[in-house]
């Protein structure tokens, strides 16, 4: 009679998977939903990961945080739509997401260095560099 009301309660331990794919994982969502403006918790939530679990093993594999990363892709793509787009300021900041020109100039600048305009005209006169890849990353 006690065993009939005893439940067994079996615990299944999720595999999770390597911080390497973790990692490429994450990568992979922060290309397909940067105009979206995800937080790191809900890229967190999405691939079914703790924001601690996806933090450390961002920080570990990149040595950036995951936000820091999240930026960095935005401001690539700005400056890649910037240089070779002949869009207005205004609708590359509506193509990545940012419903105030203005903030996104400011965020622009704030992360890479100048406004939009000035990386425009820099980049027209050849005087951009190039900092790096984000398709190098890990």
């Amino acid at each position: 009679m006690l065993a009939s009301r005893v439940s067994i309660v079996k615990t299944s331990s999720a595999v999770l998977p390597a911080p390497r794919t973790m990692v490429s994982n994450f990568l992979t969502m922060v290309d397909q939903q940067m105009r979206s403006h995800w937080t790191v918790a809900h890229y967190a939530r999405y691939l079914g990961l703790s924001v601690d679990r996806l933090t450390s093993a961002v920080q570990r594999a990149t040595g950036q945080m995951p936000l820091a990363l999240i930026h960095a892709r935005i401001i690539a793509e700005a400056r890649q739509m910037i240089e070779n787009s002949g869009l207005q300021i205004a609708e590359i900041s509506a193509h990545l997401g940012f419903d105030d020109p203005a903030y996104f100039s400011r965020f622009f600048k704030r992360l890479g260095g100048k406004s939009p305009r000035q990386y425009r005209q820099e980049a027209a006169m050849g005087q951009v560099r190039d900092d790096g890849s984000y398709a190098a990353w890990p």
